[in-house]
C-alpha cells in the first residue's frame, strides 16, 4: 500500500539523540489519540514526504508500528525556518467517525473572463478553517472562476453545497476570490480627477 508509513518507537529523548536521528534522515514524532497512550516514534523523512505527497496534507496514512498498522493523519509539525526541513511531527489515530479541525488550501480553476479583459484576480482567503471526517476532507477547496467578470466575487456561501460533507467555519459573506478592475483604469481616473481639480482651481 502506497500510504503505509513505517515507524519505530523511541525511548531516548535527549537533544543529542534527536539531532542524531535527523542527521540520519529520520524525523522525531509522536502518535496519540483519544483514550490512547501517546508514543514517541520516529519515521524516515523521505518516506513521510513521499506518503504525504501521495495522500495529501489531510489524507489518511496507515502507520505501521509494533507489528500493527492503524490509520492516522498528520497533525501539527515543526519546520526549520532556514532549511524548511520538518523537525518534529504529530500523528493522530483516527476512525471513520473522527471529526478533525484543520485548514485546507484554496486553489482556483478555469480562466476568468474578467482577467482576459485586464482584471486582476485576487485570492482573499488562501486557507479555510474546516471540520470534517478524514474520508470527507478534500485535498484542497477548488473555486471555479471561469464565469467571473470584473468586480465579481466568490463568497463562502457559493461553495457550501459543493463541500456539504464538511463544515466550513467561515461566515457566508466572506469573500474567497475577487476580480479587481485593471490597475490602469484607476490610474487614468486619477489623472482625470487631478486635471479637473486643476482646472477648477484656475
Amino acid at each position: 500500500m502506497s500510504n503505509v508509513l513505517a515507524a519505530e518507537e523511541r525511548t531516548e529523548f535527549r537533544k543529542s539523540i534527536l539531532n542524531e536521528l535527523r542527521k540520519n534522515g529520520y524525523i522525531p514524532a509522536i502518535v496519540y489519540g483519544r483514550n490512547e497512550e501517546t508514543k514517541a516514534i520516529s519515521v524516515k523523512k523521505g518516506d513521510l514526504m513521499k506518503t504525504v505527497s501521495e495522500v495529501g496534507r489531510n489524507g489518511i496514512i496507515q502507520l505501521e508500528l509494533d507489528g500493527s498498522t492503524r490509520p492516522v493523519v498528520l497533525g501539527d509539525y515543526q519546520v526549520n525556518p532556514i532549511t524548511n526541513d520538518i523537525l518534529h511531527a504529530d500523528f493522530m489515530y483516527v476512525t471513520k467517525d473522527t471529526e478533525l479541525n484543520t485548514q485546507i488550501n484554496v486553489t482556483v480553476s478555469g480562466e476568468a473572463p474578467g482577467v482576459k479583459q485586464g482584471g486582476i484576480l485576487q485570492i482573499s482567503l488562501h486557507e479555510l478553517e474546516i471540520t470534517g471526517k478524514p474520508q470527507d476532507i478534500p485535498e484542497s477547496i477548488v473555486v471555479d472562476v471561469s464565469s467571473l467578470e470584473i468586480n465579481d466575487t466568490v463568497k463562502i456561501e457559493a461553495i457550501r453545497d459543493k463541500y456539504s460533507k464538511i463544515d466550513i467555519r467561515h461566515d457566508d459573506d466572506e469573500v474567497i476570490v475577487v476580480i479587481h478592475p485593471p490597475a490602469h483604469i484607476d490610474e487614468e481616473e486619477g489623472v482625470e480627477e487631478t486635471e479637473e481639480s486643476a482646472e477648477a482651481e484656475s
